[in-house]
């Protein structure tokens, strides 16, 4: 097995823990690559309630990400992508999430 071999392995193994964990896995040098942290992706067809992609009751620390991929949202119902009292890069200041209106009652 050669070196071109072996690092797609190891690519594919790391996108399958990745998946799984939900966490995005990328090691020191990488610079191709979007640092680690936390990441969601959702497919829904219909929201009639309330979704919400991310939520941390404290702080989501590092670079966090959520991707939703929603159909229809019915009259009513809410989507947040995240919701977090406080995001932070381990290197930069916390900074205030933005609430989108249908949320302000529910936001910090």
């Amino acid at each position: 097995m050669g070196n071109a071999e072996l690092l797609r392995m190891l690519e594919r193994l790391r996108g399958r823990l990745e998946d799984l964990y939900g966490q995005r896995l990328t090691c020191q040098g990488e610079e191709y690559r979007q640092p680690s942290g936390p990441f969601l992706r959702q497919k829904i067809h219909t929201v009639q309630g309330h979704v919400i992609g991310m939520h941390a009751d404290d702080t989501i620390s590092g670079y966090a990400e959520t991707g939703q991929d929603i159909t229809t949202v019915a009259e009513g119902a809410t989507v947040a992508g995240m919701r977090a009292r406080n995001i932070a890069s381990p290197a930069g200041p916390s900074a205030e999430p933005h609430c989108p209106d249908s949320l302000k009652k529910d936001c910090p």
